[in-house]
């Protein structure tokens, strides 16, 4: 161990005529390799004890219950097709509720719905493993053209989530393209629901995303965790369980 005195000149205390203050503190190195000895710090485990017990409370609560395993797997899988669904349902009802246009289709990543939904009931902090980050839902306006960009570089085997579109799949590559029920238009100006790491150019979805306008962009205040969240209780509230759905937003020819 040693002791070292440290001194210290903090901008705020200068400003207001202080002299320099010093403190001592104690340290030592410590290898994080394979012999590093991971024991828990008494101390600081007393502080935490009554913080995790409340955390692990609430990430028990059961909410709902799944019928069967939801897996999350190109080129569409239950559980993605349940995260797609929910946001475009979820973007819609905001849409309405602030008097906006509604989208025309919603897309998440796969690499954000980062585990399975286990048969059997279904807790908070399942959800949570399932989409741990704080996603916020935004609406974007693009051209059809843009889209077209994206949807070109999916495949039968590598592409990402999406709802309210429909891809047919030709030797793996997109041969039609369906946008809410219509074929997809290059000229026409779209309504994308998605979260706000895609529109920041998370996973090189969006072609060249930095040069969307901010005025063709609305990111609201809710993370896509917390909607699935509610889209689970308001199902057991119906008294219905959690099922698997597939659909032909993905058809391989």
């Amino acid at each position: 161990m040693k002791k070292v005195a440290l001194f210290i000149v903090i901008f705020g205390l200068l400003v207001c005529g202080q002299a320099q203050k010093s403190f001592t503190f104690t340290y030592s190195k410590i290898m994080l390799d394979s012999t590093y000895r991971n024991q828990p710090d008494n101390p600081m485990v007393k502080i935490l004890k009554p913080y995790k017990k409340l955390h692990d409370r609430e990430m028990s609560i059961v909410i709902g219950e799944a019928e069967e395993i939801l897996k999350s797997q190109p080129p569409q899988s239950p559980l993605s097709n349940l995260c797609t669904d929910v946001l475009f349902e979820a973007t819609n009802r905001y849409c309405e509720l602030h008097q906006l246009p509604l989208v025309d289709l919603s897309l998440l990543n796969f690499g954000g719905i980062r585990d399975s939904l286990l048969q059997g009931p279904i807790t908070i902090g399942k959800i949570y493993v399932i989409s741990p980050f704080d996603n916020y839902l935004c609406i974007i306006e693009l051209k059809g053209s843009t889209l077209q960009e994206i949807f070109s570089q999916f495949t039968s085997t590598r592409n990402q989530p999406y709802s309210h579109a429909k891809i047919n799949y030709k030797e793996h590559k997109p041969a039609q393209i369906w946008v809410n029920g219509a074929p997809l238009d290059p000229n026409k100006n779209y309504r994308l629901a998605t979260v706000d790491f895609i529109r920041n150019g998370g996973d090189n979805i969006i072609p060249n995303s930095q040069n969307i306008k901010d005025k063709n962009v609305i990111t609201t205040k809710l993370i896509l965790r917390e909607l699935i969240i509610d889209h689970i209780k308001n199902l057991t509230a119906a008294g219905m369980k959690l099922s698997k759905q597939l659909d032909d937003r993905a058809v391989i020819e």
